[in-house]
């Protein structure tokens, strides 16, 4: 209490003490208010958030520039040869290193990475927390190593044609695996669900309301059908009269 009141009454340099604004969150915020007019200080903790969350922003881009503008015959990479005397990657040597290395460990899986650094900053910029890292790392990790594994079942030759296939060292690695103690049926199931954890770990929330709207969506739209259709006048059936008897 002695160290909430000393805080309460700290000077803005007007004679006027702060009034805090979060009482009961002093680990969330840092707002003070200033007297009567009003002047209101920086969050610190919002404002490295936010910085934290347009670093993740122009990560993502990067990464996403760098993988579309891959080139095979940039060094480092050795799928073509003779190698590019100038680096054709939009990012330079940094972008076609990273391209090279994310395509040969993750393979398409590389582009949900990209979507997933995309995703986090999103949060962390629209809703301002960026709560239980580790589980939502253990979650995005889990939809990239389902993303690999699916592409490289579904067509290993998919993805710019990386001699190791469409998922990367990964995907080949984990299907290698389920192929050898599952069917393809059993590694479809294992993806899913895998698929489906990683979302519930990573996205919570936002994940089960796109669920309800896909659930809900085509029940939405039965009475809007049965309306219409009720609105539609029937036609009356006329009886033909009688041809005249020669």
């Amino acid at each position: 209490m002695a160290g909430s009141d000393n805080r309460r009454r700290r000077s803005c340099g007007h004679g006027r003490p702060f009034r805090y604004l979060a009482d009961g969150h002093d680990d969330v915020s840092r707002v003070w208010r200033c007297g009567d007019r009003g002047h209101v200080m920086f969050d610190a903790r919002r404002l490295l958030l936010d910085l934290f969350g347009l670093c993740l922003v122009a990560a993502a881009v990067f990464m996403v520039v760098s993988l579309v503008t891959f080139d095979p015959a940039d060094p480092p990479s050795t799928m073509a040869y003779p190698p590019n005397e100038t680096i054709r990657n939009a990012c330079g040597a940094a972008g076609a290193t990273f391209a090279y290395a994310a395509k040969w460990l993750l393979g398409i899986g590389s582009y949900v990475l990209a979507a997933a650094v995309l995703a986090t900053a999103t949060r962390i910029l629209v809703r301002g927390v960026f709560d239980q890292p580790v589980l939502r790392m253990v979650g995005w990790m889990m939809i990239v190593a389902a993303a690999c594994v699916g592409v490289q079942l579904f067509d290993p030759g998919l993805g710019g044609g990386q001699v190791i296939g469409s998922g990367g060292y990964i995907g080949v690695t984990l299907r290698t695996l389920a192929d050898r103690h599952l069917a393809t049926p059993g590694t479809l199931i294992l993806i899913g669900t895998c698929f489906l954890a990683g979302s519930l770990l990573a996205v919570d929330a936002v994940f089960f309301q796109l669920l309800g709207v896909l659930v809900t969506w085509p029940l939405k739209l039965l009475p809007r059908r049965e309306a219409a259709a009720a609105r539609v006048p029937s036609t009356p059936l006329v009886a033909a009269a009688p041809s005249p008897l020669p």
